[in-house]
């Protein structure tokens, strides 16, 4: 999230983010909130951000990657 930061300083200059290996951000990252619209994960899913996903996997699997590995060799 460092670097992130450091190279997206300007919420509004973000324009989508994805979120891998968790489902809901952090407090302090609430600022970029209405910019989530793909969430891969492998834990409980928390339900946010249901009215602007346009991609969701959340499954209980051994791992994100795993999650990431189906999807690649489903394209």
């Amino acid at each position: 999230m460092d670097e992130f930061r450091t190279q997206f300083p300007d919420p509004e200059s973000i324009s989508e983010v994805a979120l891998i290996d968790h489902n809901i951000l952090d407090n302090d990252q609430n600022d970029i909130a209405s910019k989530v619209t793909r969430v891969i994960d492998h834990h409980m899913d928390s339900g946010a951000y249901a009215d602007q996903i346009v991609e969701k996997q959340c499954r209980l699997v051994g791992s994100a990657c795993s999650l990431l590995a189906l999807m690649l060799k489903e394209d």
